[in-house]
């Protein structure tokens, strides 16, 4: 998990690339409409009993524009993400008031259609708020509907890639006759 001086750093040193050109520097190509981003972070999870809700995050988006850059346009793509926990269970039994100990936040994988509105610049620099439906796959193989919606920004590009940083929330609306969500910050890579 990257640490909150690490996150500090990355967006201290990106900041700079927000002042790019425009347009591509020379014998750099045109941006494209599809993006690939890759990012990791850390969160908490809601909802039922556990004894430990913060972990790590993880996420892949494929994503395609309606339109060019420059222009805000409709977004829709297609990610996986996962909320994993830190630590393992400790030996000692924390007494649970359901009976029993309590058990560790659950792993949570999604993979989601997401659609939304993306305002970037032409030199790929990019506001966007995705969200939509999910089908999440919780530790021990039980799977669930759901949602999945996050919020970005990123950098102007260089040599196609950004650095971005956002939130995502993953939701299982009905998991054990309850409400669970995992809610990440994450930061990471762009592919123009």
């Amino acid at each position: 998990m990257l640490s909150s001086r690490a996150c500090f750093a990355i967006a201290i040193l990106s900041l700079p690339t927000l002042a790019l050109p425009a347009r591509p520097l020379m014998g750099q190509a045109a941006l494209s409409r599809f993006s690939f981003d890759l990012a990791l972070g850390g969160g908490r999870g809601s909802g039922g009993v556990h004894r430990s809700r913060t972990g790590e995050a993880a996420d892949a988006l494929v994503a395609w524009r309606a339109r060019a850059l420059g222009r805000p346009a409709l977004v829709g793509g297609v990610a996986y993400s996962l909320f994993t926990l830190t630590g393992g269970e400790d030996a000692v039994c924390l007494p649970s008031p359901r009976g029993g100990c309590l058990t560790s936040y659950p792993l949570i994988g999604s993979v989601s259609v997401l659609g939304g509105v993306e305002v970037a610049a032409r030199n790929g620099a990019a506001v966007r708020i995705l969200a939509g439906p999910a089908i999440h796959q919780v530790e021990g193989g039980t799977y669930t509907g759901g949602f999945v919606a996050r919020a970005d920004a990123g950098t102007a590009a260089l040599w196609r890639l950004s650095l971005w940083g956002g939130v995502r929330t993953q939701l299982l609306p009905r998991y054990r006759g309850e409400t669970y969500s995992a809610t990440a910050l994450l930061v990471g890579l762009r592919v123009r």
